[in-house]
């Protein structure tokens, strides 16, 4: 059984992505439980009539001015497309990161990478815990949280991803999952979480990440973190420059001197950075003399809560 969508408002008491009114649970006409903002009097879907998962995307985009041109498109096709167009597409609906169209290779860096992910939350009792995962894509860390976290709540803007990991956690009998499409620019979740993750996410440019890392940082339960990564630009100088072609063109990555005027504007002011080797079994530093050389592909930064 999957949890039910209207729950999310009793256990994490989420608010209006349009103007921040705490949001509550109402019958509606027909008698069925609804989730209603009191302040703008909107309604929010439970998902072509199963109840087993939560739209609360904001009614309109968040893009302009912090996205390009190419990706606010994107991201405002993102915000139109509601649970229930996505689902009426049926299995022409495919997300990022879909295994069913993704290389091995691929699905294996994926894999790999949340795996590392894990280990850095598994320090604690995860089977007490609830972890939020933002922009959890086609679920490949949300899938290895359930069997060891109490409960994960899977939150993607995309409603074709919501769809697919939805049914993927049907078709592996995973119970602990709460499904919500939200939008990480204007997250509708405040002090909710003892833990967040966001991985492959911040790589669209200096406002994105500055406004989803602070967003990030609000819905952390005092007490928990959160865990994100950026792209390290020095992992691929050479295709940086254009000596090479660039498979990570239009996207953004970081120096590491960079990272603290970044998080300082994103209001937070403590944090912690671990690189993450992709080439290693363990994700740590290479031994020897290819330790010296080789770059990390990313940083992963682990912060607290921060004071809403």
């Amino acid at each position: 059984m999957i949890l039910g969508g209207v729950a999310i408002v009793d256990e994490f008491h989420p608010v209006c992505p349009d103007d921040g009114v705490r949001l509550e649970r109402r019958r509606n006409e027909t008698g069925d439980q609804a989730v209603y903002c009191p302040g703008c009097a909107r309604s929010f879907s439970t998902a072509n009539g199963t109840g087993d998962l939560l739209d609360l995307a904001p009614s309109e985009s968040q893009a302009d001015g912090i996205l390009g041109p190419e990706n606010a498109v994107v991201y405002r096709d993102l915000v139109s497309e509601t649970v229930e167009q996505a689902h009426a597409r049926g299995d022409a609906a495919s997300p990022w990161g879909d295994p069913r169209s993704s290389q091995s290779g691929w699905i294996a860096k994926r894999e790999h990478h949340a795996l590392w992910a894990l280990e850095r939350l598994e320090g604690d009792d995860l089977a007490q815990l609830t972890v939020c995962d933002v922009s959890g894509g086609a679920g490949y860390v949300t899938f290895a949280l359930a069997s060891r976290a109490k409960r994960v709540v899977h939150c993607d803007l995309s409603a074709q991803s919501i769809i697919y990991v939805r049914r993927r956690a049907q078709e592996l009998g995973l119970s602990n999952i709460y499904f919500c499409r939200a939008d990480y620019l204007r997250f509708p979740f405040k002090h909710a979480f003892d833990r967040v993750v966001c991985f492959d996410t911040l790589v669209r440019g200096w406002e994105h990440e500055r406004r989803a890392i602070q967003q990030i940082s609000e819905a952390v339960a005092p007490g928990g973190f959160a865990l994100i990564d950026l792209h390290n630009w020095w992992h691929n100088p050479v295709r940086r420059i254009g000596l090479l072609p660039n498979n990570f063109v239009g996207n953004r990555s970081y120096r590491r001197r960079e990272i603290p005027s970044l998080m300082l504007q994103a209001g937070v002011r403590q944090y912690s950075v671990e690189p993450y080797y992709p080439e290693t079994k363990s994700g740590g530093s290479p031994s020897g003399i290819l330790g010296g050389l080789l770059q990390p592909t990313r940083f992963s930064l682990r912060f607290d809560s921060r004071p809403v």
